[in-house]
């Protein structure tokens, strides 16, 4: 399951990630994510995405859905992944890790997002 929250008194997109993700919850998603987010500019929040355990009917969907999200134009990007699940499950190329490594900062705790 993948839910977006704004709050916008943080300036902030919360992305929360659970469960068994199909291909089609993820293109919906994409829809969903796209109408929330539709009056803001992107460029003035910050994209926290906070997984929990979760698995996908195919890996190149969670690639497609943080592609869009990093199109998207986000100010910054963070993955909140204490235990580092996130990186451990996620099959990436070396270039792709850099790319992913670069955009997006990984961190445990909420309180290191600024």
């Amino acid at each position: 399951m993948l839910k977006v929250r704004i709050v916008e008194e943080e300036q902030t997109v919360y992305i929360d990630i659970d469960g068994y993700i199909t291909t089609k919850e993820a293109n919906e998603f994409l829809k969903i994510h796209k109408e929330q987010t539709r009056g803001i500019r992107n460029s003035k929040y910050n994209l926290v995405v906070n997984p929990s355990i979760f698995e996908c009917e195919n890996d190149e969907d969670i690639k497609k859905v943080c592609i869009s999200l990093y199109k998207s134009g986000y100010r910054k990007v963070y993955l909140l992944d204490p235990n580092n699940y996130v990186m451990n499950t996620i099959q990436l190329s070396s270039m792709e890790k850099k790319l992913f490594t670069k955009f997006v900062k990984t961190v445990s705790t909420k309180q290191q997002i600024r």
